[in-house]
């Protein structure tokens, strides 16, 4: 499917919906790289009310648009914000999709003089699946109640300038399911009142054992 400026700013929403009400800031644990410290296990530190506005720099067409966005100043840090390429794949012969999100730089995008820079590497992947208690026989019967979604999301973010480690680890163990959860519910009410595509649980379907008798 062609990108368009609705995909994209559906997309972005679908993706960022839980930054209107919480930044994530990712850093690593004890690996250096680049004179940025981060930790494998992706953890977050989360900061209520800080999403202030974002725009669409460029839509690139292949589902895949380049977005700047800003966050409200947190006293006394410097206002951040982080312009990148969003774009969406489904994997071939599969019920994968994949999202990814990384920093790039685009002639258009002008960072104010009192904004410090962030820079992301994000990735996540869902699966469609079938639940094991379906018991419909023909694709087109399926029902959101006969299938879930399995995410894997893995994030790489510097906030730049300078975040204390220890606070961002101690953060990060209890905000980190909070944010899978709410992604989840996002999504969920987002698509409860739209028909259901049965194609992206098409494979899945194929593939699953037959329902027990």
């Amino acid at each position: 499917m062609s990108c368009t400026t609705a995909h994209a700013h559906e997309l972005y929403q679908l993706y960022a919906s839980h930054l209107i009400k919480r930044d994530i800031w990712d850093v690593k644990r004890s690996v250096m790289e680049q004179r940025f410290q981060f930790d494998p296990f992706a953890p977050q530190i989360s900061c209520a009310g800080i999403h202030e506005h974002h725009k669409i720099l460029d839509d690139l067409g292949d589902e895949m648009v380049v977005i700047n966005q800003a966050y409200t100043r947190l006293w006394p840090a410097a206002q951040r914000d982080c312009t990148y390429l969003t774009s969406r794949r489904r994997v071939d012969d599969t019920d994968i999709y994949a999202v990814i999100n990384y920093s790039v730089n685009h002639p258009d995008d002008h960072i104010p003089a009192s904004f410090v820079r962030a820079s992301a590497e994000v990735g996540m992947v869902c699966e469609s699946v079938i639940r094991p208690q379906c018991t419909e026989t023909s694709l087109d019967a399926l029902t959101r109640q006969d299938i879930q979604t399995k995410i894997y999301y893995q994030a790489k973010i510097s906030p730049g300038g300078w975040v204390p480690a220890a606070v961002v680890r101690e953060t990060s163990k209890r905000e980190y399911p909070k944010f899978l959860h709410q992604l989840g519910k996002g999504c969920t009410e987002h698509f409860s009142d739209r028909p259901l595509d049965c194609s992206t649980v098409k494979k899945a379907f194929e593939s699953r054992p037959p329902p027990a008798e």
